[in-house]
């Protein structure tokens, strides 16, 4: 999901189920500002955890850890955490498939 990607995720597995499926761990990178590449970047990630938990019945543990920085170097603000708090809520209403699964936000 890097900056200039524009790969479809999610094309050709709309049906996919991942019976075998238990931990999930997404790494987030601070090194790009997210204020400025929060539409491509925030909904890339949304998209793939969102499709993640609806296809996993057997999931137990999905993990999104985020590299830690303090300011970012572009917007000399703190643009990750915002968008992180948005992800968090938008994740935990999501529909699972799995009534076991845990969503663990990690520094």
């Amino acid at each position: 999901m890097a900056k200039g990607d524009n790969m479809d995720l999610l094309s050709g597995v709309s049906s996919v189920e991942f019976h075998n499926l238990k931990k999930v761990k997404i790494v987030i990178s601070s090194d790009a500002c997210w204020k400025d590449h929060v539409k491509r970047g925030f909904e890339k990630v949304t998209k793939l955890s969102e499709f993640l938990l609806l296809n996993a019945p057997v999931l137990e543990n999905f993990v999104i850890i985020i590299s830690k920085r303090s300011r970012c170097e572009t917007c000399s603000g703190n643009c990750l955490s915002k968008y992180l708090f948005l992800l968090a809520f938008k994740l935990l209403d999501c529909p699972r498939s799995s009534t076991n699964s845990v969503i663990i936000f990690q520094e």
